[in-house]
């Protein structure tokens, strides 16, 4: 009898230890679970977002933080886990064509810009110089409004037309002061609208210099 009473005792202590271990685990899947859902809600709270920068740095850090959370319990695993895919899926997938359209975009203002520069390399003074000027101005104009062009292009065309600009006003038959200040006004009005404000202030003063 003592002998069955000590063999009933020490495997009472171990299904009960067993009991308790799998309960832990079930609490700690189910623990797990949340989090996993909670991730879900904030993804999806982004996923049509266009801010870009600040939600790609949000959605990896979900991203991150999911690879640290454990197991769920396996008949919600993988439905919780196509959720939060599809979430952060849709996020970049959007992200993904916004900045192939704008690339498109650019291109395609890199072609004009091309075109204005060769247009403006092919012309010749008339003689008049009112004409001239106007002419001139007609290239500056037309190149502000083209949008912006592929960044790694953008410093050498500008620079290629703002020299090619500069070039015909030095020709035109205008006293100093005339010339350097359309010279000031054709730099005012090739710049993109995104550099504008940056060259603004410098030019004003230059001109006020003159």
């Amino acid at each position: 009898v003592k002998i069955f009473e000590r063999f009933r005792k020490a495997c009472d202590e171990f299904f009960q230890k067993k009991g308790e271990f799998f309960k832990s685990l079930k609490e700690g899947m189910n623990g797990n679970l949340e989090k996993k859902r909670a991730l879900c809600e904030k993804a999806e709270a982004l996923k049509d977002s266009t801010d870009w920068k600040i939600t790609t740095d949000r959605i990896i850090s979900y991203q991150k933080e999911w690879k640290k959370i454990g197991p769920a319990p396996k008949k919600y695993s993988n439905k919780v886990w196509a959720r939060f895919r599809e979430a952060c899926d849709t996020f970049f997938n959007n992200k993904k064509l916004h900045f192939k359209d704008i690339d498109s975009e650019q291109s395609k203002n890199l072609e004009l810009k091309k075109a204005i520069i060769e247009e403006a390399r092919q012309f010749t003074l008339s003689g008049n110089a009112e004409e001239d000027i106007n002419k001139l101005k007609d290239f500056q104009n037309r190149w502000a409004e083209i949008g912006f062009v592929p960044i790694k292009y953008k410093d050498a065309i500008q620079e290629e037309f703002r020299h090619l600009i500069d070039g015909w006003f030095d020709q035109l038959n205008l006293d100093e002061y005339d010339r350097d200040l359309e010279r000031f006004r054709a730099k005012l009005s090739s710049l993109d609208a995104g550099d504008y404000k940056d060259y603004k202030i410098s030019l004003i003063i230059s001109l006020a210099s003159c």
